[in-house]
C-alpha cells in the first residue's frame, strides 16, 4: 500500500484498512446497517410524538382561555334581596350584549364569555361578577373585569394570566349598581 492519504483530512493515514477478508467486511456492513437504522429512528421520533404534543398545546391553550382567579376589581353594597340583585346583575348584562359563560345562584358568581378583540395581537376581555349575602336585605357586589393577552400568527399561542383592569371594574361597578337600584332595568334617555 502506497502512502494513502485521506482527503478530507490531506495528510497520510497510518491505520490500515477496516476490511480485510471477507467476514470482516460484511460486518463492517451489517453495523454500517444497523447505525443507519438508529440514525433514522431517533430523525423519526420528534415526527411520531408529534401527535402528542399537538393535544397538549390544544389542551395547554384551552386551559389558558379558563377562569382565573384574580385580586382586585370593584365593590359596593346595595339595599335589596340576593336574588334581586342577582337578577338585576344577570339582565344588565344581557342587555348589554354579554354572552354569559357560566352562572349560578347557590355560589352567586356570574362569569361572561371572553370578548375577543385583535388580529395578530389578540386582547381578550371577561367580567366576573359575585353576590354576597350580607343579610336578608342587604347584598355586596364585587365586580372584576379581566384582561389576557395572546398572539395569534402562525399558530394560535396560549393566553397570558389574566390581569385585573381596576379602572374598567369601577366603571361597570357604577354602572351595574346604576342598573340595580332601577330594579335591573335602565333609565331612558
Amino acid at each position: 500500500m502506497k502512502n494513502s492519504v485521506n482527503w478530507w483530512r490531506r495528510r497520510p493515514s497510518a491505520v490500515p484498512p477496516l476490511a480485510t477478508t471477507s467476514a470482516q467486511a460484511s460486518a463492517g456492513r451489517h453495523w454500517s446497517r444497523i447505525a443507519t437504522v438508529c440514525v433514522m429512528v431517533v430523525a423519526a421520533l420528534p415526527f411520531i410524538a408529534r401527535g402528542q404534543f399537538h393535544e397538549k398545546r390544544e389542551t395547554r391553550i384551552a386551559d389558558s382561555a379558563g377562569v382565573q382567579n384574580v385580586k382586585g376589581g370593584s365593590s359596593f353594597e346595595t339595599a335589596l334581596a340576593y336574588e334581586k340583585t342577582y337578577e338585576a346583575a344577570i339582565n344588565y348584562l344581557k342587555r348589554h350584549g354579554y354572552t354569559i359563560d357560566s352562572a349560578s345562584v347557590e355560589t352567586g358568581q356570574i362569569i361572561t364569555a371572553m370578548d375577543i378583540k385583535g388580529g395578530y395581537r389578540q386582547a381578550g376581555t371577561r367580567i366576573q361578577i359575585t353576590c354576597i349575602k350580607d343579610s336578608d336585605t342587604q347584598t355586596s357586589v364585587r365586580v372584576l373585569v379581566t384582561e389576557q393577552k395572546r398572539t395569534k400568527l402562525l399558530q394560535t399561542e396560549p393566553w397570558n394570566g389574566a390581569k385585573a383592569n381596576d379602572g374598567a371594574s369601577s366603571k361597570m361597578a357604577d354602572e351595574i349598581k346604576a342598573a340595580i337600584g332601577n330594579g335591573g332595568r335602565e333609565e331612558s334617555k
